[in-house]
């Protein structure tokens, strides 16, 4: 049974008249435990929310204590009581995340002559990895940088 037929209460009566009154009070109870088990994660989070909220009002007194003022709670709050806005979830970069481009750190040459450089991100260039599989270090590689 999906969410919509679950959700609807004629699809609900219809179930129940063919399960059986024992079993349909068995299935009532069970929705009932489930409903207190989310009810009290709610009040725990709440919970949770309203420390931190007060946490971030008493850094906030502090920081007015110092002279330093302007800076409004949410501004404080928005990665503490607010979840993180991330594409993975981690913050770090992730699968289908744009990590921007970078300078290439390595420079080789083709089979041709051509020069070939890599960043060092994703795989690396079957060229290069023929040489290292040849014996060759990847630090001969590696594009000195003046300072």
């Amino acid at each position: 049974m999906s969410f919509a037929e679950f959700n609807n209460i004629r699809t609900l009566r219809k179930e129940a008249r063919e399960i059986g009154y024992d079993v349909f009070l068995e299935i009532a109870e069970k929705v009932l435990a489930i409903s207190s088990e989310i009810e009290d994660l709610k009040k725990e989070d709440e919970a949770n929310r309203a420390k931190k909220l007060a946490l971030i009002e008493k850094f906030q007194a502090m920081l007015a204590e110092e002279g330093i003022e302007g800076i409004a709670i949410t501004e404080i709050a928005e990665g503490v009581v607010a979840p993180a806005k991330t594409g993975s979830g981690s913050g770090k970069g992730g699968k289908g995340v744009k990590r921007g481009s970078v300078e290439p750190k390595y420079a080789f040459k083709d089979d041709k002559g051509v020069e070939q450089n890599w960043s060092g991100r994703g795989r690396m260039p079957l060229t290069l990895k023929a040489k290292i599989e040849s014996g060759e270090k990847l630090e001969s590689f590696l594009i000195k940088k003046e300072d």
